[in-house]
């Protein structure tokens, strides 16, 4: 196998969205034990895909709202890097991102997740932004935050 494939099938593959992660390391959230479970249940069946955006946007936010020390950031990317499927976007991606949020009126990092996704043929997103995700109508869109 190439670097970056797997013998999973894609469909089954689930794109871990940014909110998710920084609450996986938010100790005292309310949404931290469901972040953890389900990064820790698709990283464990090797279903997990992060895109290297949300990988830097998990950094930035981390930083600026002082939730770990640098160390501890590092740590976790590197864990979640180890079990996960790292995506990264193309030029191609950007373009597509443009006409995704210009169909959707989703905002640009939004669509260029969602263009990564078309590229690699995967559905299923785990986000806390439903709202935005689901004008997306071929997108599975899952919240393990919401009340079932």
């Amino acid at each position: 196998m190439k670097e970056g494939q797997t013998s999973i099938s894609q469909d089954s593959k689930v794109l871990i969205d940014t909110n998710v992660l920084v609450y996986a390391v938010e100790l005292k959230s309310n949404q931290n034990a469901a972040a953890l479970s389900v990064i820790e249940k698709h990283c464990t069946a090797g279903t997990c895909v992060v895109s290297s955006q949300n990988l830097a946007e998990f950094m930035n936010v981390v930083d600026e709202k002082n939730k770990l020390g640098f160390e501890e950031a590092r740590v976790f990317i590197r864990k979640l890097a180890d079990s996960s499927i790292i995506l990264t976007y193309t030029g191609d991606d950007v373009l597509r991102a443009s006409q995704i949020r210009e169909s959707y009126s989703i905002p640009f990092f939004d669509a260029l997740l969602v263009a990564t996704m078309e590229r690699e043929n995967i559905h299923t997103v785990v986000t806390e932004n439903v709202r935005d995700f689901k004008k997306v109508p071929w997108l599975n869109v899952l919240s393990p935050f919401l009340k079932k």
